[in-house]
């Protein structure tokens, strides 16, 4: 409103033609008084050049390549982050759906409903991948084993990572290396476990990777990683063991190749006795019908302890919020 006052108002003001000829013979008055100095022809070259710099170097400079346009050597990230940082070439049907948007050439500013209602799908479609997720109460445990970081003895975590490839294509020739309870299983010759499958997008490695590696134990993807399924009949310990720590973190290179397959150790370490989802929901002032699943959360001693997760929605949005499992002594 005040830019359209301030135009008018200027609109109406109208210089006087003696004041336009009288600046005009000042200004060409001074302009011929000036004394003129020689500009070197090499500062103009040097200035075109930095210039030309200037506006190619951002052009050149694009995730995960050089300066001079080559792929980064050996910049091995996540599946997760590889995907997030993949170009809009990667999803094809997201960028011609806005293509055929008839507005799709006009800016916009994002939109914060827009990004609740993503957080919002994430969060629901991370809960139901819980094999526990929606479980009565009566198909619940009464108790559930703790458990620490390690191996426990009986087999090293090498051995045991090697039982939960075994079978994926090549792993025979993979090495495996232990970091405290971590251990890595990266290709012999330093290349790539497996090659990115042809045709496959950026967002859809992480589930490509786990049907590779499921040829004797079946994996799903979970984000950037992929957890076991252990199968209805295993039980709800089982099930949610394989979920929580038969877990693979996927490191993929700059083309998308998986180049190394991490998983954590652990073993278990006593035993808790549960509370009902009812109870626990009290504790955080949540509806006792809110939608529950059975996890385990790391605390600052090391052991892992059963968490129920509760899928809270409302407003539009939907979030998880936790509360301990173990029953009140």
């Amino acid at each position: 409103m005040r830019d359209e006052d301030y135009r008018s108002a200027m609109d109406k003001v109208r210089a006087s033609r003696e004041w336009k000829t009288g600046t005009a013979r000042a200004m060409r008055g001074a302009q011929a008084a000036r004394p003129r100095r020689a500009r070197p022809k090499l500062a103009l070259a040097c200035a075109a050049a930095a210039l030309a710099c200037a506006l190619c170097l951002p052009a050149a400079l694009r995730p995960g390549m050089t300066a001079g346009g080559g792929a980064a050597d050996g910049a091995a990230q996540s599946a997760a982050a590889f995907a997030a940082e993949a170009p809009d070439t990667a999803q094809p049907e997201a960028a011609r759906a806005r293509e055929a948007s008839p507005d799709a050439a006009a800016p916009k500013l994002a939109s914060a409903g827009g990004a609740a209602d993503s957080a919002a799908g994430d969060a629901a479609a991370a809960f139901w991948r819980n094999p526990t997720a929606g479980l009565s109460q009566e198909a619940l445990p009464a108790q559930l084993p703790l458990y620490a970081d390690g191996a426990d003895g009986t087999s090293s975590a090498e051995a045991q990572l090697q039982a939960l490839l075994e079978g994926a294509p090549g792993a025979q020739n993979w090495t495996y290396t232990a970091y405290g309870a971590a251990v890595t299983a990266a290709a012999a010759d330093g290349g790539a476990l497996l090659a990115r499958p042809a045709g496959t997008e950026a967002g859809e490695l992480c589930e490509a990777y786990a049907q590779a590696l499921s040829a004797r134990r079946a994996w799903q993807a979970d984000g950037g990683e992929c957890c076991a399924l252990a199968g209805e009949d295993a039980g709800v310990p089982a099930q949610l063991y394989a979920y929580r720590f038969e877990r693979l973190s996927l490191d993929l290179d700059g083309e998308g190749n998986l180049v190394g397959v991490t998983w954590r150790a652990v073993h278990e370490d006593g035993a808790a006795a549960l509370c009902t989802p009812a109870q626990a929901a009290a504790r955080l002032g949540l509806a006792q019908d809110a939608p529950a699943a059975l996890d385990y959360e790391r605390g600052g001693d090391g052991v892992w302890r059963p968490v129920y997760r509760f899928l809270v929605e409302g407003g539009g949005a939907a979030r998880i919020e936790t509360a301990s499992a173990e029953a009140e002594e």
